[in-house]
């Protein structure tokens, strides 16, 4: 199964993962950036990203945004519904907190990067997220 984590924002993490050959593609991109990606990439089958939630303490902080994570988490889930993917899976912010890198080790095994404490917070974020749904993916089974 290929599957596209996302970590959404004005910058999004990206993760392309194919669950038999492990990381296909890790790389950030900007909102018109990743709309050309997810346009002419049509090989993924499922679509995990990170939810947005806007906390009333938060708002004033959020003045004048573009919601750009809003805006990519429509754009996938028409994709997804479009495509008849079965539902983009969306897993709360905090969510990644509770993954360490010994899940991550555990959940990836060979397929874990070594170079991943070289990897930026957004391509993190997206890897967490991924790993999160793999291990509930497994545990399923």
């Amino acid at each position: 199964m290929k599957i596209l984590a996302i970590d959404p924002g004005d910058t999004s993490g990206i993760i392309s993962f194919c669950t038999e050959k492990g990381i296909l593609l890790r790389i950030n991109l900007e909102f018109a950036e990743l709309m050309i990606f997810l346009s002419l990439d049509r090989t993924f089958e499922k679509i995990v990203c990170e939810d947005f939630l806007l906390y009333p303490w938060m708002a004033k902080e959020q003045a004048f945004s573009t919601f750009q994570a809003v805006q990519i988490i429509g754009i996938l889930k028409f994709i997804d519904h479009c495509r008849g993917l079965g539902g983009v899976t969306l897993q709360p912010a905090s969510a990644r907190n509770m993954v360490t890198e010994v899940m991550m080790q555990k959940t990836l095994g060979d397929f874990f990067p070594a170079d991943f404490d070289r990897w930026n917070k957004h391509q993190k974020d997206a890897m967490k997220h991924l790993v999160i749904f793999l291990a509930k993916l497994r545990s399923e089974k």
